[in-house]
């Protein structure tokens, strides 16, 4: 098992090299044809963190552990790059047309949706399960 991380290249997956490259330059040129790497990684920890964290309370092992290191859940990759590059998008201070920020809001939509069903047990994923002792609500009366 291993943990689940992304990479550049999933980011770019969901949003294209010349978007990445584009929102990864702050108070660059919009047109840079090359990415910031400081900015790529900390949003790489964005994506990481924030499903870590949304899904902190799921049936899964905290961090999310691949059941299989040859086939690591795509959802979750999915997942991770969206968010990574939403933080680039918004973090730029770029403006863009009404279209854009409507295609952006539909995959976070999509992400936050999948999560949702990741984390209540509707939707499950090569994940280490959580073996732990949960705490279970009681009724008291």
């Amino acid at each position: 098992m291993s943990v689940i991380t992304i990479q550049q290249s999933d980011i770019e997956a969901v949003w294209g090299v010349v978007f990445v490259a584009q929102w990864s330059n702050v108070g660059g040129v919009q047109q840079s044809p090359v990415a910031n790497a400081a900015r790529i990684t900390a949003a790489i920890n964005r994506g990481y963190a924030q499903v870590n964290g949304y899904l902190n309370n799921s049936p899964y092992q905290i961090p999310l552990n691949a059941t299989d290191d040859t086939n690591v859940p795509v959802e979750i990759v999915d997942a991770m790059a969206t968010i990574a590059g939403v933080w680039l998008f918004k973090s730029s201070g770029m403006n863009y047309e009404k279209d854009t920020f409507k295609w952006i809001e539909s995959n976070i939509k999509r992400v936050n949706d999948l999560l949702q069903q990741i984390r209540v047990g509707n939707y499950q994923v090569a994940c280490a399960f959580n073996t732990g002792l949960r705490q279970t609500p009681q009724v008291c009366h």
